[in-house]
């Protein structure tokens, strides 16, 4: 960690650069739609340039960025790194993980991206065609209540879109003949219940499309599951899928995913 800090750069040169001109990510983002704009997410590697992005391009003259916003439109020309490795992060208690940006620091909630990684992967599938289902030595059966069954009509199409094989089996009983791969260590029955019963809260509480409550609900429970040591490639790839969503500066609640913390407000926090 203390390599990681050492190799920030002063707060005498940020502070002698900070009239030059900079785009929307070189400073803390005045609002989390700004991390959300398609232009920043189509640029966010920018964010970690010279401390170690993925980007394979090579240009022997620097290449002008323009990063569009609501609040402002600034331009800056940038100089594109020549070399492609893992972005330089670090993880803190299996919650958090904390990367070096061009302006300081970004932190990032790990659950709740993982959170909005899932839902955007279910979402696809929900929309799509069915994705692989790992089949069961021995089918289970899941006998739900008839208030339950019933609704699981609704959705019951859209469970199967995302690994799920189940068929009718009886009254107000399904037969589970395979799940998606990633819930593979969980008891069949107790899942499937309770991706039922947690898709009613988020339809009775937020008033979602049932299939955005579905993607919640599945996100939701699998992203509890990362809460775990990470290695560096993971944390690369965290990183480089939650740039790849929609808004990868939110959870599907809404929660925060990130913060950027420029170097005049580390300096801040440490001398008040």
């Amino acid at each position: 960690i203390g390599n990681f800090m050492n190799a920030l750069p002063s707060t005498t040169n940020f502070r002698q650069d900070t009239d030059k001109s900079i785009t929307s990510f070189e400073r803390e983002p005045k609002s989390l739609a700004e991390i959300n704009e398609k232009g920043n997410r189509n640029n966010w590697e920018k964010l970690f340039e010279g401390f170690g992005s993925k980007i394979n391009q090579i240009e022997d003259e620097p290449q002008q960025l323009i990063f569009s916003s609501k609040v402002n439109r600034i331009e800056e020309i940038v100089q594109l790194p020549k070399d492609g490795t893992d972005i330089n992060a670090i993880q803190v208690h299996f919650q958090f993980i904390i990367a070096q940006v061009k302006s300081g620091l970004m932190l990032i909630d790990q659950q709740n991206a993982y959170e909005r990684i899932f839902y955007e992967k279910y979402l696809k599938e929900i929309n799509t065609h069915p994705s692989a289902s790992q089949q069961l030595l021995f089918p289970k059966t899941v006998t739900l209540t008839a208030i339950d069954y019933a609704m699981s009509f609704e959705i019951i199409d859209m469970i199967r879109n995302i690994g799920f094989n189940v068929e009718e089996f009886g009254q107000n009983t399904y037969l589970i003949n395979g799940v998606p791969s990633q819930f593979m260590d969980e008891d069949e029955g107790m899942l499937f219940k309770s991706i039922i019963e947690q898709f009613k809260i988020n339809e009775n509480n937020q008033k979602v499309d049932k299939k955005e409550a579905l993607a919640k609900t599945l996100a939701k429970r699998n992203a509890t599951k990362m809460s775990k040591l990470l290695t560096k490639p993971e944390m690369s790839g965290l990183i480089n899928q939650l740039f790849e969503t929609s808004m990868p500066s939110v959870s599907p609640d809404g929660n925060p995913v990130m913060r950027i913390l420029s170097l005049e407000k580390i300096a801040t926090l440490l001398l008040n």
